[in-house]
């Protein structure tokens, strides 16, 4: 599962908009996709993207789907703090595609599946004149506390902490399997980031 994951993120990133078709089940309800969600692996064309406290670099927390869009609940590291952000992704004429307006406008897609376990979104983004590609892949699974690691209290029943918590926005370290990369990453290899993992492409 994980090389079938790692292929379709490859193949997305050298896809053009017109090319982006969705789950395989063109009847898929797309309010499945609603529920908690953890960032897994970033995939970009633009790997600078990818280095620690830069924009792509958005960890989820929860999706919420309505009837004409996907809100999406996630954190991001600023001057060292993970700060929370609601944002909404408009859904569009055409299905499984959605318009965000966040550092300008994004083109979301919603690509491959499995409500039980994970999702993968595309986004495109055009800036002076240069077309930026992101491939997210959000999990059902959490990567466990290492040793010694006490989670804070929840903040409300169920639910894990919103803000500060280290398996959202910790900074960079080993991740249990995979081996630490040079900071500026290997084309086409996995990197650490924080508890996430993302993946470098040139």
């Amino acid at each position: 599962m994980s090389l079938l994951l790692l292929a379709t993120g490859l193949t997305l990133l050298g896809s053009p908009q017109t090319l982006h078709q969705g789950p395989q089940d063109s009847n898929f309800n797309e309010t499945l996709v609603s529920g908690d969600w953890f960032s897994a692996a970033l995939a970009s064309n633009r790997p600078r993207l990818l280095q620690e406290g830069a924009d792509a670099q958005l960890f989820i927390h929860s999706i919420q789907v309505t009837p004409r869009a996907l809100q999406l609940h996630l954190h991001r590291k600023v001057n060292g703090t993970c700060v929370p952000v609601m944002t909404v992704a408009n859904k569009t004429k055409r299905k499984f595609q959605y318009l965000m307006e966040y550092g300008g406008q994004k083109r979301i897609f919603l690509e491959e599946v499995d409500p039980k376990s994970y999702v993968i979104f595309c986004t495109h983004h055009k800036e002076h004149g240069k077309e930026t590609v992101v491939v997210t892949l959000f999990s059902k699974c959490r990567r466990p506390h290492p040793p010694g690691h006490h989670p804070h209290p929840p903040d409300r029943a169920g639910q894990a902490p919103r803000q500060g918590h280290p398996a959202r926005c910790g900074s960079p370290g080993k991740t249990p399997g995979h081996s630490q990369q040079d900071p500026g990453g290997t084309p086409g290899t996995w990197r650490p980031l924080g508890s996430r993992r993302a993946l470098n492409t040139r």
